[in-house]
């Protein structure tokens, strides 16, 4: 019940349509990019799925991070304005609830938007490349990755935007967050698993080891998750 509350929430902000349209945005990137560039990717030797993504990924993950830092964001501030959090507080409902269910919200449209990315790089194999079931497969395959490589990103996001009142700090440490990466691209160790880290990783890059970023990628989505949860109680505490 409460999950169809925050989803009657959003629907009086522009929420949802920016986050599909990022979504939609993403999917277009791998579709300009073959049919402006077409003889850069037909023409090279490999899987075309992998020759596409390795064309196209990084730019699709850096913008599905963007959309994350923001969608944590703009969620959380809409309980922020106007002391609406204070009032949500004084209610019988457990702050805990409320970020979970604020996760699962974000979780499903995002499941959405790397569904709509998945179409489109169907579309491009399918469009430009001697393509048979099979690729349906690992296409699939390739955004289920994706999509759970993805989470830590999200829950360590809510986590800092359900106790940050100002949404432009937690913005600030999204974007740091982002570039993390893209300035340490050249680092190997541990800081591979840093959480921004994980979007960008695919299933079909030659020599990783899908398993273990996996189990780290999961590990690290509970434990922000409980940091979220814990942090929920103690805002509450102060306010």
């Amino acid at each position: 019940m409460t999950f169809l509350v925050e989803f009657k929430k959003i629907k009086r902000t522009a929420l949802l349509p920016a986050l599909l349209l990022g979504g939609i945005l993403s999917g277009a990137i791998p579709i300009i990019n073959l049919l402006t560039r077409s003889d850069a990717f037909v023409h090279l030797p490999g899987d075309p799925l992998e020759i596409i993504l390795n064309g196209n990924w990084m730019m699709m993950a850096l913008l599905n991070s963007f959309l994350m830092v923001l969608g944590t964001c703009i969620l959380y501030h809409i309980e922020f304005a106007d002391n609406a959090i204070q009032r949500m507080d004084s209610l019988p409902i457990r702050p805990s609830h409320l970020f979970l269910n604020k996760f699962m919200l974000l979780v499903f449209i995002f499941f959405i938007v790397f569904g709509i990315e998945g179409a489109a790089l169907y579309f491009c194999v399918w469009k430009e490349f001697s393509v048979s079931y099979g690729f349906l497969v690992e296409v699939i395959k390739q955004m289920s990755y994706s999509f759970l490589m993805s989470l830590p990103v999200l829950s360590f996001m809510i986590a800092i935007s359900s106790f940050l009142k100002n949404m432009w700090v937690t913005v600030g440490i999204g974007v740091i967050g982002i570039f993390v990466p893209q300035i340490l691209n050249s680092v190997k160790g541990i800081v591979e698993y840093f959480p921004f880290y994980f979007p960008f990783h695919s299933i079909l890059v030659e020599g990783i080891s899908v398993k273990i970023p996996l189990w780290v990628a999961v590990f690290e989505t509970i434990l922000f998750l409980a940091v979220g949860l814990v942090l929920s109680k103690l805002r509450r505490n102060a306010g």
